[in-house]
């Protein structure tokens, strides 16, 4: 297993919880795991993954700037938080409770070449032969360069403040604006009474940099009054948006059976949100049956096309029109009832939650955006 972040930690997880037998290796190129992310999702309350979740809230609010807050909610789901650190506490505990599968930290891999039916893997250390490779590395920066747009965000968690929303709800996306020439918003989880992770989060054709949003970061905290309160982690992401399913690795052993990928490098996050941990979770349990059962791993699936292309053309409206973002989050947030948005937001929409998705959003724009990527093609 390249990469031990999310999705080759949560493989590990899974082999476990199947009773795998053979031998499994995870190399990862840092050398400490940190509390530097966190991971939200939607899903039923209560979740699946509760043993992982240390926060939830019922009702998520949203706003154009300017406009009243709006709040929604959809009875039996709510919105759920995972921090690293007891994501990877657990994997810890995991890996420690067996001897068929080992982490070493701090060991880059340099290469990977293939060696009979099997794949050498070379380390500064030492080579490993491997029967099989599941590769959860991120994609390569000539990779990154053919996404559509960019998800920019910066965020504090700061302590010793009194949220201003109820504990059970979230800013999901407030003051929905253009700033820097892009789709901006304001993302505010009060993950207790004492602590608060609050973000800016930019949709962009080019990837923004951290100093840039920390400045708008530092002007949201301000407009709370919350600019001198105790920082107690930060976290920063650039995350790909709409990267063409045949770019997601750049690895020789793209067709070999025994060589896949997963995570963000193997497609993993969904092209218009983003979010990606549900459907980490779901390929590593299918990846760890299958191995299991019939000794074969299977690759992060690609999203289903009709999907991919709602996607693909919601990411080329934005695109051409970040001032259209304000409005088509606003209708899809308000006007869609919650359970098909939630529906189509984890990858499980019916015919009916497409169709009310689709007959939500402004017409014109989308059309020419359908056209626009047609022509592309």
């Amino acid at each position: 297993i390249i990469g031990g972040g999310c999705a080759g930690l949560s493989l590990a997880n899974q082999l476990i919880d199947q009773a795998y037998q053979g031998h499994a290796l995870i190399l990862d190129s840092r050398s400490r795991y940190e509390d530097d992310r966190s991971w939200c999702f939607w899903d039923t309350q209560p979740s699946t993954y509760s043993y992982l979740i240390s926060q939830t809230w019922q009702n998520w609010r949203f706003n154009s700037a300017g406009k009243p807050v709006q709040t929604q909610a959809c009875k039996g789901y709510a919105y759920h938080y995972v921090r690293a650190a007891d994501f990877y506490s657990y994997a810890m505990t995991q890996i420690a409770s067996t001897t068929q599968i080992n982490l070493k930290l701090n060991t880059p891999v340099l290469s990977i070449t293939p060696a009979g039916d099997a794949w050498r893997i070379t380390t500064p250390n030492q080579d490993y032969l491997a029967s099989q490779i599941v590769d959860t590395r991120p994609p390569s920066k000539k990779v990154l360069e053919k996404a559509c747009l960019f998800q920019c965000f910066v965020g504090l968690e700061v302590a010793q403040l009194d949220p201003l929303q109820a504990p059970d709800s979230l800013d999901l996306m407030t003051e929905m604006r253009v700033a820097e020439q892009a789709f901006c918003f304001n993302y505010i989880l009060p993950i207790s009474t004492e602590k608060t992770l609050v973000e800016v989060t930019f949709f962009s054709s080019k990837p923004i940099k951290p100093a840039i949003i920390s400045k708008h970061l530092n002007e949201l905290l301000a407009l709370k009054g919350w600019q001198k309160t105790r920082v107690i982690r930060q976290e920063t992401g650039m995350l790909p948006m709409g990267l063409p399913q045949y770019t997601f690795t750049d690895s020789i052993a793209t067709s070999a059976e025994n060589y896949v990928t997963a995570g963000m490098g193997g497609g993993a996050l969904r092209a218009s949100s983003g979010y990606g941990f549900l459907r980490i979770q779901r390929w590593a349990k299918q990846a760890a049956v299958s191995l299991v059962k019939h000794k074969k791993l299977v690759g992060q699936p690609a999203t289903p096309p009709i999907l991919a292309l709602m996607d693909n053309v919601f990411l080329r409206v934005i695109e051409q029109n970040p001032e259209l973002g304000p409005i088509i989050f606003e209708r899809l947030l308000a006007r869609v009832p919650p359970l098909r948005f939630l529906r189509f937001m984890d990858d499980r929409p019916s015919f009916t939650d497409v169709m009310s998705i689709i007959i939500s959003l402004p017409k014109i724009p989308f059309l020419k955006g359908l056209i626009s990527l047609t022509w592309r093609k």
